[in-house]
């Protein structure tokens, strides 16, 4: 795929900190990807059922907060629903079997990631989102 072929990934990027500037979402509209910024579950919500999305990427203070957004996902009509939800925390301790999915195959993936963020991560879910896009 060249660089004029590249499929452009619809993301949200929920922050639900006071911090306005996030890498992931930098990160990706640098690489030329349709990014929408949210700060609460609602709005991303409802950013998600406007428009198909690709990439949610949540930033979370709170477990909790991921958890609640994942589940409510989990609600919306298949094809409203993100192929991959990427969830940025600081704490990782029973994270993992609190978020992650069985093989319920209506729901979203979801990946996890220790803040800081390690950018490599990030890219992995991109290139695999535009490889699965292209097959």
């Amino acid at each position: 795929m060249t660089a004029q072929d590249q499929l452009t990934l619809r993301t949200i990027i929920l922050q639900t900190s006071r911090l306005d500037d996030s890498p992931a979402a930098r990160l990706l509209s640098q690489l030329g990807h349709d990014v929408s910024s949210s700060t609460s579950a609602a709005d991303a919500m409802q950013l998600m059922q406007t428009d198909s999305t690709d990439l949610v990427v949540i930033n979370a203070e709170k477990v909790e907060e991921a958890q609640a957004l994942v589940d409510r996902i989990s609600t919306l009509e298949p094809e409203r629903r993100p192929k991959v939800v990427a969830v940025l925390t600081d704490r990782s301790e029973n994270l993992l079997p609190s978020l992650r999915r069985g093989e319920d195959t209506t729901s979203p993936r979801v990946r996890v990631f220790l803040k800081p963020l390690h950018m490599h991560g990030l890219l992995d879910i991109v290139k695999r989102l535009e490889r699965s896009a292209v097959a």
